[in-house]
Parts: C-alpha cells; sequence; structure tokens
C-alpha cells in the first residue's frame, strides 16, 4: 500500500463527512424554518 492510496482514501472520507455534514445542516435549518413559518 503506498502513501498515495491512504490519502487518497482519507480524502474521500474527509468529502463524504463535508456531504454528511452539509446535508445534516440541511435538514436542521429546514426544520427550523418550518417552525419559525408554523409560530408566525
Amino acid at each position: 500500500m503506498t502513501h498515495d492510496d491512504t490519502s487518497s482514501r482519507e480524502q474521500g472520507s474527509r468529502r463524504i463527512a463535508v456531504g454528511l455534514a452539509l446535508f445534516a445542516a440541511a435538514v436542521f435549518l429546514s426544520f427550523i424554518i418550518r417552525q419559525w413559518m408554523a409560530s408566525s
């Protein structure tokens, strides 16, 4: 196993983590906006 393989795998997992974080943030924001629209 070369150093490039490990770095590419780490980069891929980091990209997946960023994607999940953005997805969670979008769901969280949509939930807050929905609650805010319902209360107003």
